[in-house]
């Protein structure tokens, strides 16, 4: 099982300068394996993405500048869903996690149209 804030930690490590892309590449690949059995949708989303990316990367696709660009833009993008809003919430702040440096995010919830 994979976590997605394990993947976002290890994200935040290579844009540290502590993880190389390699090491990425070598830490997703050992715990990677049969996450599809046990571990989130999110997290499987995050690591495809980041398997597509180190791919490319791997072919002379993608520069090392272009793999931590992309590997910034993932770990400031967070998917939510919400099916509804309790009556009187009109918004919900996020907070980024500690690994991540997005901004906090407002939404305004809309009037339902009859």
């Amino acid at each position: 099982m994979i976590q997605e804030n394990e993947v976002r930690e290890q994200i935040a490590r290579v844009r540290a300068g502590a993880l190389s892309i390699a090491g990425l590449r070598s830490w997703l690949n050992a715990r990677g394996l049969n996450m599809h059995l046990d571990s989130s949708l999110a997290a499987q989303q995050l690591v495809g993405m980041i398997g597509l990316l180190l791919a490319e990367h791997l072919l002379g696709d993608r520069t090392d500048e272009d793999v931590l660009d992309m590997l910034r833009r993932m770990a400031e993008t967070v998917e939510i869903s919400v099916d509804f809003l309790p009556l009187g919430v009109e918004r919900v702040n996020l907070r980024p996690a500690s690994t991540s440096t997005s901004p906090v995010l407002s939404r305004r919830r809309e009037p339902a149209i009859a």
